[in-house]
Formats: C-alpha cells, sequence, structure tokens
C-alpha cells in the first residue's frame, strides 16, 4: 500500500513540474509589459490571429515577456512581432503594437563619460531613474574647485536593442554634460567637484578634496590620490615618447582618506603590470572627478581603471559610513571600449 502510495505521489508531482514547466517563462531577455489595448489583449495559443485564444488579458495589466521572437506580422496595419507571453498560468503569444515594455535597465547607479572617447558610451541605457547632467562652470577662486550645475536630462527613446538592454538618446546635444548620472536623486542644483581626468604613475600623488570646519560640527576631511609599483627604465627612446618606463611592474592606485582625529585608511582601487601599446599605456588606474554628489561632505570619486587596451570599467567611490572600510561602497557604474 505504502509503495502504491509513493508511486501515485510520484505521477503526480510530475503532473504538477510538468504544469508548471509549460506555464512559466524561462528566457535570457524576459521583460515586464503593460496591455495597452482598452478593450484587452488576446493570449495566443500560437503566434497568429488564425489560432485559438487562450485568455483576454485586460487593460493595463503586467504581464511577462520574451522579446526573442522573430514572428513579424501586420494586424489592423499596426506593425509588430508575436512575443511570447505569460498570464495567468498560462502561456501564450500577444502581438507587440498592443503593449508598452518597460525599457528600464534597474534601479542601480550608472555614469556616463561623454569625452572617454569609448564606441559603447552613446546611447544610454535606459534607466527607471532619472538622468541628471552636470555641466562645469568656471573655477572656484576661493576653493580651488570647479562650480558644476546639475540639470535634468531629457532622453528620447529610441527603443532600440543594445545587446539585451533598451537604450535612448539624448533630446538636446547641443551643450554636452561632463558626466551623466542616473540612480542618485542629486538634490542641489549646483555642487562642487574636481575633474582631474589623470592616470596615476608610480611616486605621482595629487590632493583630490580638503573640507575644514572650524566649528564643532562638520567633517574636516582631507583625501589624496597616490601610486605605487616598479618601472622598467627604457633602453631607448621610443617612437610615441610616452614614458620614461617600457613596463611597470605591480603598478597600484590607492586612496587615502584621513580624517580629523582617526587613523589614516587606504583604499586600494587597482593593481596589475602594464606596458606600452599603441602610443599609450595598456592599463592603468585613473581618477576622473571628485565632488560632494549626496551633500553630506565626504567627496564621491569616479575612477576608471582598465588591464588592457580592450576596455575599462568606472568605478564610483559612494560615500557611506558603514561601509567595510569606514568610507565608502566601490561600486561598477559603467565601462566602456575603444573597438
Amino acid at each position: 500500500m505504502l509503495i502504491r502510495l509513493c508511486f501515485v505521489f510520484f505521477i503526480f508531482s510530475m503532473f504538477l513540474n510538468i504544469g508548471f514547466s509549460q506555464n512559466s517563462l524561462d528566457c535570457e531577455n524576459k521583460m515586464t509589459a503593460t496591455i495597452t489595448a482598452e478593450s484587452g489583449l488576446k493570449l495566443r495559443e500560437r503566434p497568429s490571429i488564425d489560432y485559438p485564444n487562450l485568455i483576454t488579458i485586460p487593460y493595463k495589466k503586467l504581464i511577462y515577456i520574451c522579446q526573442n521572437s522573430i514572428y513579424r506580422d501586420t494586424i489592423d496595419s499596426n506593425q509588430g512581432f508575436w512575443f511570447d507571453a505569460v498570464y495567468d498560468g498560462k502561456k501564450g503569444y500577444v502581438f507587440s503594437a498592443y503593449i508598452d515594455v518597460q525599457k528600464c535597465s534597474g534601479d542601480g547607479i550608472n555614469i556616463i563619460v561623454p569625452n572617454d572617447k569609448s564606441v559603447d558610451n552613446f546611447p544610454l541605457l535606459v534607466n527607471c531613474s532619472s538622468y541628471q547632467g552636470l555641466y562645469a562652470t568656471d573655477k572656484n577662486a576661493n576653493t580651488g574647485f570647479q562650480d558644476f550645475h546639475v540639470a535634468p536630462i531629457e532622453l528620447v527613446d529610441t527603443t532600440l536593442k543594445y545587446g539585451h538592454s533598451y537604450v535612448a538618446k539624448m533630446k538636446s546635444m547641443e551643450r554636452m554634460p561632463l558626466l551623466i548620472i542616473g540612480g542618485i536623486n542629486i538634490q542641489s542644483s549646483s555642487l562642487q567637484g574636481n575633474y582631474l581626468n589623470k592616470k596615476f604613475f608610480p611616486f605621482q600623488q595629487e590632493h583630490l578634496w580638503y573640507t575644514n570646519n572650524y566649528k564643532n560640527e562638520g567633517i574636516r576631511l582631507d583625501c589624496m590620490a597616490y601610486a605605487k609599483g616598479e618601472g622598467e627604465f627604457m633602453s631607448h627612446q621610443d617612437e610615441f615618447n610616452i614614458g620614461p618606463f617600457q613596463q611597470i611592474k605591480n603598478c597600484e592606485l590607492w586612496i587615502r582618506v584621513v580624517e580629523k582625529g582617526k587613523e589614516p585608511i587606504d583604499i586600494q582601487l587597482y593593481k596589475a603590470d602594464i606596458g606600452q601599446w599603441a602610443g599609450g599605456y595598456a592599463g592603468g588606474g585613473e581618477i576622473i572627478w571628485v565632488g560632494d554628489l549626496n551633500g553630506d561632505g565626504i567627496p564621491e570619486i569616479l575612477t576608471r581603471t582598465s588591464m588592457t587596451y580592450k576596455g575599462w570599467d568606472y568605478h564610483l567611490l559612494l560615500s557611506n559610513p558603514k561601509a567595510t572600510n569606514g568610507f565608502y561602497d566601490i561600486l561598477i557604474v559603467g565601462g566602456g571600449s575603444p573597438c
């Protein structure tokens, strides 16, 4: 009797698993969409209006779709594709002309540096949060830092697929911001920063940021970037004349943060061997921009690091007193490649 019950339960479980697998939607590029047809949209058994209707999905309901369909069609003069979809446990096909796809890449922080000569710098990933641009103005004579105007960026959604993400272009390209930031709610219309865009080599160091509050409250903080490594000097003058080293072993980029009354904290951002390539050094660590984005008195630091000439990553040191290093969460916020 026990064996028979086990066998029945096994068959029942297989039936449930088969049912779930048929009604689930498993694909690499699953997206969320909203029904835009006021009368509802039919979920068809196959990608054509000639096939039976499984269920009518009500207006403004959310569904999951797979955007890897190749079934092009025209219905009532509307061109589109049939997408795999699932709703209320039923799996079928919906026509793309009557849905609005949520064109988002998530709520993470994204930063674009328009002048980094990257082939995949534009268009921008369509992010769920709004984009803001940092526009450089005059140097501030009192602090030595530069003032930046912060303004929202209006995007034109091209609904162009770039890899597996939607992308868009800026509506106005007349004045290009120094940085384009998505995912950080910058409250101020202006802020101070320090645009370095500088690669650091062994024995180089530079003061990045200094705040001094003579009152009891506030932050007194010093921030510096420095590099270490062992350079192999050239035996002869190179044709590009880019530097004295033919190779730099264990090239390291560090940030040192000193808060008043506390021990300095050193944070390593980069370590690799780098050599010359096509008139420059293939790899290295750079400080792009420093400035207080969230208004807490601790500067955010945007870095660019690359191991080879093939591509680079942008990291943002975002101030967070609860971070393991005591100051910063280090987030990947973008990247690029030259080819």
